[in-house]
């Protein structure tokens, strides 16, 4: 039996048009790791003086997947990095880790 290389991936209509997420909180286990894709309302006012937000997704993946998640977003931060130019992914960075910081992140 030979080794199968390529892959075609069926995207159902409803699932089409993806979904929007400007945050994701990473969690984890001994045995899998938990991403929780979440969108910030930054247009309503905070409650208790915290800022409103939805999960959108939630997605629980292994560790070897989450090690070839790692490797293909560099691959690819790197090809957008030549594509738009590394200074423009660097103040976008920059604008992820202001915000954090504000947020109390760590």
């Amino acid at each position: 039996m030979s080794e199968v290389n390529q892959l075609e991936i069926q995207v159902p209509e409803h699932l089409q048009g993806g979904i929007w997420s400007n945050m994701v909180a990473v969690s984890h286990s001994q045995y899998e790791f938990t991403l929780d894709f979440v969108r910030i309302h930054f247009n309503q006012p905070p409650v208790d003086d915290k800022m409103q937000a939805v999960l959108v997704q939630r997605v629980n993946v292994s560790p070897l997947l989450v090690a070839q998640l790692i490797r293909a977003l560099d691959e690819n931060m790197g090809k957008y990095e030549r594509q738009f130019g590394e200074q423009v992914a660097q103040s976008l960075m920059g604008d992820a880790d202001n915000e954090e910081e504000q947020n109390g992140g760590d």
